[in-house]
């Protein structure tokens, strides 16, 4: 199966929390598209986080809601329950600092094109069912909270905004969690063969 497909899902889908790092977000941030005008003069890289954010909690949520019923392993099943519950919550606080701070989300083409592969993912793992998706989605989830985590401290200088720089923070403790449960559940996995 193509695990590497599988993380690229986790990536956006956590801050996914499903891969930017420095070099993708710059590339991104040279062309880009306003989805809406800022309220007030904001960074622009407060701007691309709130996006970021917005995208990897909603790819993490849908990943987590299309895999859950299908899980074979009842501890990746309550790992996919928690990727739920935490993504929505990040999400609705995002959400409320985007509107409370008047930061808008831009997004950008980079940001786009991930959110379309995202898609693609999720359509792959809609193929696998049991033990198999129990191994890719754990698997997809570690590479891609590595990757999440990584993106999330590279982001972290680069904001402005207080009440975003502590969100952020916030976030990067949550997706270190999520690596460390997806681990843990890896090795579980692993055990069992």
């Amino acid at each position: 199966m193509k695990t590497g497909r599988l993380a690229s899902i986790a990536m956006i889908a956590l801050v996914a929390i499903f891969g930017y790092n420095n070099t993708v977000l710059a590339k991104a941030s040279k062309n880009t598209t306003k989805t809406a005008k800022p309220v007030k003069d904001t960074n622009v890289n407060d701007r691309e986080t709130i996006a970021f954010l917005e995208i990897i909690d909603k790819a993490e949520i849908d990943a987590a809601k299309d895999v859950k019923n299908r899980l074979h392993n009842k501890n990746v099943k309550k790992y996919a329950e928690h990727m739920i519950k935490d993504h929505s919550a990040n999400l609705k606080k995002t959400k409320k600092i985007s509107k409370d701070e008047k930061i808008s989300a831009l997004e950008t083409d980079g940001l786009r094109k991930q959110k379309k592969e995202n898609k693609a993912e999720v359509a792959h793992l809609k193929k696998l069912k049991g033990a198999v998706l129990d191994k890719e989605y754990i698997d997809a989830m570690v590479s891609g909270h590595q990757k999440a985590l990584k993106a999330v401290e590279d982001m972290e200088p680069k904001v402005k905004n207080a009440v975003l720089k502590a969100h952020l923070a916030n976030t990067k403790k949550t997706v270190a969690e999520h690596l460390e449960m997806a681990k843990s559940l890896q090795k579980a996995l692993a055990a069992k063969k």
